[in-house]
């Protein structure tokens, strides 16, 4: 016979507990077991070949167990709640620690005060237009688009903006006039898989009107667009670059100090070290599974946020490409620059210059339009890449500075089929039309990276 019994672990603040280990016994013997894994209910399967009466069902997480007894000859579909109590002692023991630290560490930076090594003399931009916030804060129909998205307990206004009135896409908006810029707000106290499904509403639509984007993403915001890219990996191949500032990759050590006494909220579980976080678990495995990654680039806090470092240095520097840049700020102000001058800005607009070129493949004889290589050349510098099922081909050069007006060789190549070299502007869409090869392929250097990656 088969039984089938529905189990919801809560705490006191009707969050639901990962982690508690679920186990059903039929005199003192465990026929059944299973471990939360979501915000919803798990349920455990029994399978019997005579009838059962009463079990026990017990509930373990940490160092406290809960059991009931339930009679399965009543109903084979039972569903139950655990509801684990907190120590409140504890709690507010921890939050007079907290206090009291904080205290002691304003006092030391109000008579050691820290020497900032930057002073910002650039242009300032003070505007702030709440009125558009969350969402466009600029939309021309632009080809490409920066996406920012904000961290834990923050929203789209306040995470960018800096203490002297500085917002930051209003600032990018001042200087880069070819881009659309949007910014994503989703709301608080929910999972960053949820998080993931919201953004789907409105990002989704923003990656589909668009052949390019940047995301800049602070803190919990750099987890959040990672899943979602990972949950949407046809719009990962559209972003050219993931701009972090102070993500925790690795998780954090404050989010297990807050998630073990129920400071938080719901994210803080999602927050804790990838030690104890099966969540960081599986999406760390499934982003070095993805096949095509933007180019991930990384700033990291370097000051203390009160008596804490909120994300620790190897934490930040996780999962990125190239060298991780140091931020005279600490967490909370990390992606709040003041001016152009700025580092977060200019690593900002250095990853939007990146040269790149879309395109598709035009269809030729029931040829195959996927995994059709095209290789970019300009000067030393040589990308590669390949088109997808439907012929379509985005391919960047983080390498290369192109100048304006400069432009770019672009050759495609498949089993015997070759196109013709082309140049086009960085940025600019084109079709590629290949023709059958009468010899050999021909030696040049574009068509000499296609055959090295083809090897």
């Amino acid at each position: 016979m088969d039984y089938i019994l529905n189990v919801f672990v809560i705490d006191d603040r009707q969050h639901h507990i990962i982690d508690a280990t679920i186990s059903v016994l039929e005199d003192a013997s465990e026929i059944a077991s299973a471990t939360t894994r979501g915000y919803h209910d798990t349920p455990i399967h029994i399978q019997s070949d005579d009838p059962l009466g009463v079990v026990t069902l017990r509930a373990s997480y940490k160092n406290k167990v809960q059991e009931a007894t339930i009679d399965l000859a009543q109903t084979r579909n039972h569903t139950f709640m655990f509801d684990f109590k907190l120590r409140r002692r504890l709690r507010l023991a921890a939050v007079a620690a907290v206090m009291i630290g904080g205290g002691v560490v304003a006092f030391h930076e109000f008579v050691f005060p820290g020497i900032h090594a930057q002073v910002c003399t650039g242009e300032t931009i003070h505007t702030v237009p709440l009125a558009r916030i969350p969402g466009y804060l600029v939309n021309n129909h632009a080809h490409k688009v920066v996406v920012f998205v904000h961290g834990i307990r923050d929203n789209a206004t306040h995470c960018w903006l800096s203490s002297t009135g500085q917002y930051w896409p209003a600032l990018l908006a001042a200087t880069s006039k070819d881009w659309d810029i949007y910014v994503e707000q989703y709301q608080d106290d929910i999972t960053i898989s949820e998080i993931s499904n919201h953004m789907s509403l409105a990002l989704g639509d923003v990656f589909e009107s668009h052949d390019r984007a940047v995301v800049v993403a602070h803190s919990m915001g750099g987890l959040a667009i990672r899943e979602f890219l990972l949950d949407h990996q046809s719009y990962a191949a559209k972003v050219a670059t993931l701009l972090l500032v102070a993500t925790p990759s690795l998780g954090s050590k404050l989010a297990n100090f807050v998630a073990a006494f129920h400071l938080g909220n719901r994210q803080s579980d999602d927050l804790r070290t990838i030690d104890v976080n099966p969540f960081l678990q599986r999406q760390v495995q499934r982003w070095s599974q993805l096949m095509r990654k933007p180019e991930t680039i990384c700033g990291y806090e370097t000051r203390r946020t009160w008596l804490f470092e909120v994300v620790s240095r190897e934490s930040a520097k996780a999962l990125c490409d190239g060298v991780p840049i140091p931020l005279d700020a600490g967490h909370n102000n990390a992606a709040k620059p003041e001016c152009i001058n700025s580092d977060q800005h200019r690593m900002l607009q250095r990853v939007m210059n990146i040269p790149f070129v879309a395109g598709h493949v035009a269809e030729y004889r029931g040829l195959s339009l996927a995994g059709v290589r095209v290789a970019l050349s300009y000067g030393a510098n040589t990308s590669t890449g390949s088109t997808d099922g439907n012929g379509v081909f985005w391919i960047d050069m983080p390498h290369a500075h192109v100048p304006d007006g400069k432009k770019i060789r672009l050759q495609a190549w498949l089993r015997g089929y070759e196109s013709e070299q082309i140049e086009i502007l960085p940025g600019d869409g084109t079709e590629i039309r290949l023709k059958k090869l009468a010899g050999p392929p021909s030696s040049s250097p574009l068509t000499r990276a296609n055959r090295d990656l083809r090897q």
